[in-house]
């Protein structure tokens, strides 16, 4: 695959969407300009390889430069992809090796350190004799607050203006505001790649239900690499999930960090249940809400609840919702369904099965499975629940909920729960440990011809032996 020069940089066709950023940087403003070039120094362009054949290529960031015997220890913050093998999602490559080139082109030989699977982060470091520039990192706080006596367009000006930036230690992240995912190219210059785009409310339904999106237009090279904030420092690691951008906030990949560390393991705390911040739900449940709960700003609200008990969904399906939610009436409605359910028979492909009453869900073909109930549906979580506090903990969003939590699995916990025309209830729910691992699946694959990469791999091998 040919180079071609697109601008102030040489590329291959693979990387046209950061071409066209690249070759508008002087119309970016000079905040933009400013944030990215204070992130610069750190990001690092990353090539993994056994050999001389390229298994990845992407970015990272340098998080941390500690002396160490007349030398200097860096860590870097990157993603996993760069460490799985094309069929096996599980395991490292035998033999990998790590390229890793700073800003002024110099190569180092990195080491993998720790890794994890689930949040498909990892952690590589390298020696050097100088110290490194490290980033800036912020936790970043995803809740907006809804409040009628106060106007949401105010609230989001004062943001924009940095008003309650300097008060807050994290950094408040609404929907339409400016984030920038960082790059470097693998190749001489070695220059930085930047592709500012918008923080989106969007659930593009990806396993890792922890992720943010954005709008920001990238490629394969930004994996890994840094999404900054308008003041250049770092909220997150980017994840090229076609056909946007997402990124798993630093709050996370710092509470990785930290557990991979002490306990060469990350939590994988689960309810079981589908959440979204409380301003993302449809006006006619907001109306609802806040007429019967005026004092309730902040919340998730619960969209999904997994491997739900059938009679639960059969009492939604056959009960009116005023019928199923009355108090006074849920004792009749109960006994009816009751008689409904032990005179139903499900007509399967050529024979008959009775309905079980728990651990049984009916699936598109009229099959029926035993699945194991989630903590939530087996606790009495229900879908329109609104989460307002965990143990104690206000939830003012999903981000706070799971880092709530985090040290959580196998405890029970509180929840102080707002239920549509029954009120406020308080549930304890005991986490569970997530039953599966998620899919990180690279839309990218087969999009890159690495020949020419691992040519000049081989020769600069050939050439320092």
């Amino acid at each position: 695959m040919g180079l071609r020069r697109v601008g102030i940089v040489q590329c291959s066709h693979d990387f046209s969407k950061l071409d066209a950023i690249i070759k508008n940087y002087d119309k970016f403003d000079i905040g933009t300009k400013n944030a990215i070039l204070q992130a610069s120094p750190s990001v690092v362009s990353l090539i993994s390889r056994t050999g001389d054949k390229v298994v990845f290529l992407g970015s990272g960031t340098i998080i941390e430069c500690e002396a160490h015997d007349e030398s200097f220890l860096s860590t870097i913050l990157t993603s996993a992809t760069f460490l799985r093998g094309p069929d096996d999602e599980a395991s490292i490559l035998p033999n990998l090796m790590i390229n890793v080139y700073l800003s002024s082109g110099k190569l180092y030989e990195g080491k993998v350190l720790t890794y994890d699977f689930y949040y498909n982060i990892a952690i590589i470091s390298i020696k050097s004799d100088a110290l490194l520039s490290t980033a800036k990192m912020r936790c970043v706080d995803d809740s907006i607050a809804i409040d009628s006596n106060t106007s949401m367009l105010d609230g989001a000006i004062s943001l924009l203006h940095g008003d309650e930036e300097t008060v807050s230690t994290r950094y408040n992240l609404f929907p339409g505001k400016l984030v920038i995912a960082l790059a470097r190219n693998f190749e001489a210059p070695f220059e930085i790649m930047a592709a500012p785009g918008y923080f989106s409310c969007n659930d593009f339904h990806h396993d890792c239900k922890e992720l943010f999106w954005t709008t920001c237009k990238v490629t394969k090279i930004v994996v890994g690499g840094p999404v900054i904030n308008c003041y250049g420092e770092v909220i997150g690691v980017s994840f090229a999930l076609s056909p946007v951008n997402a990124f798993l906030p630093i709050n996370i990949a710092l509470k990785c960090l930290e557990d991979l560390k002490e306990n060469r393991q990350v939590p994988r705390p689960y309810l079981g249940v589908g959440v979204a911040n409380l301003y993302t739900a449809k006006l006619e449940k907001l109306d609802e809400l806040t007429g019967t709960f005026p004092h309730v700003t902040k919340g998730v609200i619960i969209e999904q609840v997994e491997n739900m008990r059938i009679h639960a969904r059969v009492k939604r399906r056959k009960v009116c919702h005023w019928t199923f939610w009355s108090v006074r009436k849920w004792l009749k409605a109960r006994v009816l369904l009751q008689n409904i359910e032990k005179k139903k028979r499900i007509q399967t492909s050529g024979r008959k099965m009775k309905i079980k009453k728990k651990k049984r869900i009916q699936t598109i073909d009229g099959n029926m499975k035993l699945k194991q109930e989630s903590p939530a549906g087996r606790d009495g979580l229900c879908c329109d629940d609104v989460i307002i506090s965990c143990d104690g903990n206000s939830v003012g969003s999903p981000l706070e909920l799971t880092e709530v939590l985090w040290n959580q699995e196998g405890k029970p916990v509180e929840l102080i729960v707002l239920r549509p025309r029954i009120g406020q209830l308080k549930l304890t729910v005991t986490v569970g440990t997530s039953p599966k691992m998620n899919r990180w699946h690279d839309p990218y694959v087969g999009d890159f011809d690495f020949s020419e990469l691992e040519d000049k791999l081989a020769r600069e091998r050939k050439d320092k032996s």
